[in-house]
């Protein structure tokens, strides 16, 4: 009965059944399975294929048809026993499966990552992306980070791998030396998809950060030499936020009023404070010359009060570090010197000059200087 339901018929039919079912038969699945079945007749060969099938309703459908033949003593085939039954479900559930495994490999080889499988020893199950080539596969598949990699430089990615398996985040990073000899410098996540297969356990996704990495290194080591350059200048920095009013001052720049970096609060008002009152002004002035762009930059000399009372002579510069999308400025960023010894030094000039001009333009003696 299953039979004639496949093929869309009623029973009985008058026809060979056998013929009526090539009939459904797409033409070039019909030849295939007319071929087996001659081979299987004369020759005792078994088949077993999915073929593509369209009952007499209309209806296409994948069968699975399958044959054996039964022999006598002499190896003659006696007769044949078939099967046919309906996998249209099985076949389109495998077709989709089977396109989104396409789909997410043709997604993963145009990503620059490399996406990459592990099974729970660290074994590479699987590659994708562009990078992963025969070559590749061959070096990798199989294989542990160990293997490829060495005890010492592998050691990083089977300690990820621990975590990965308890169901942890595992990020990190590591580094390689390409075929010229060069670093690459990689950033890798390894998430846990199944903690009970054998195989690929693990899926890792592995991020090419050469030139992030390269240029955070050479930006820290810029950092750390304009660092030790304000410290052997005693420079004090300062960066002040004008939609927040929020100032931001490094440890030179409290140091040199006395004050330690967690008392001096991060706000513009603090440097309004400790400002004397007859300096404030005008350099209010300059700064809303730099505001209008009259003025690329600025630069006075202010006093400003220490801890203990007494008041210090600093050398205030600044720019436009930002501007918003209108140009107007939004962050300024500039240093503080101390230049107290300095100016004491002129004035004490100043006023020794005066006093030789003084006693000259006073004496009644004739004077001559040479």
């Amino acid at each position: 009965n299953h039979l004639y339901e496949i093929h869309g018929l009623k029973k009985p039919v008058k026809e060979n059944l056998g013929e009526k079912s090539l009939e459904c038969l797409f033409p070039e699945d019909r030849e295939k399975i007319s071929e087996a079945f001659e081979q299987c007749l004369k020759q005792g060969k078994d088949y077993d294929y999915t073929v593509r099938l369209k009952d007499f309703n209309g209806n296409q459908k994948w069968v699975r048809t399958k044959s054996h033949a039964i022999k006598n003593e002499e190896g003659k085939t006696l007769k044949i026993i078939g099967s046919v039954r309906d996998v249209t479900e099985e076949v389109e559930r495998e077709n989709k499966l089977k396109e989104s495994r396409e789909k997410f490999k043709s997604l993963v080889e145009s990503f620059d990552d490399i996406v990459f499988t592990l099974d729970r020893r660290g074994r590479h199950t699987a590659l994708y992306g562009k990078w992963a080539d025969e070559h590749v596969e061959k070096e990798f598949l199989g294989k542990t980070a160990v293997d490829i990699f060495g005890e010492e430089k592998g050691a990083v990615h089977m300690m990820a791998l621990e975590k990965a398996l308890k169901d942890i985040p595992a990020i990190y990073e590591w580094e390689i030396e390409n075929s010229e000899g060069n670093k690459e410098y990689y950033q890798t996540k390894l998430t846990l998809l199944s903690d009970e297969l054998e195989e690929a356990v693990i899926l890792g996704v592995a991020r090419n950060v050469t030139v992030e990495t390269v240029y955070q290194r050479e930006l820290f080591e810029t950092k750390k030499r304009l660092e030790l350059a304000l410290e052997a200048t005693r420079a004090g920095i300062w960066d002040w936020d004008l939609k927040t009013d929020k100032l931001i001052v490094n440890e030179w720049w409290a140091k040199m009023l006395g004050y330690s970096l967690s008392e001096i609060e991060p706000h513009i008002s603090s440097w309004e404070n400790l400002t004397h009152p007859q300096d404030l002004k005008p350099t209010q002035e300059l700064l809303f010359k730099l505001f209008t762009g009259e003025e690329k930059y600025f630069e006075t000399q202010i006093r400003m009060q220490h801890k203990d009372g007494s008041w210090i002579w600093i050398n205030d510069r600044g720019v436009v570090a930002e501007r918003d999308k209108e140009g107007q400025p939004i962050r300024l960023a500039g240093t503080h010197v101390d230049v107290t010894e300095k100016v004491k030094t002129q004035e004490a000039l100043i006023l020794s000059e005066k006093r030789y001009r003084d006693l000259f333009t006073r004496s009644s003696d004739p004077n001559l200087i040479f």
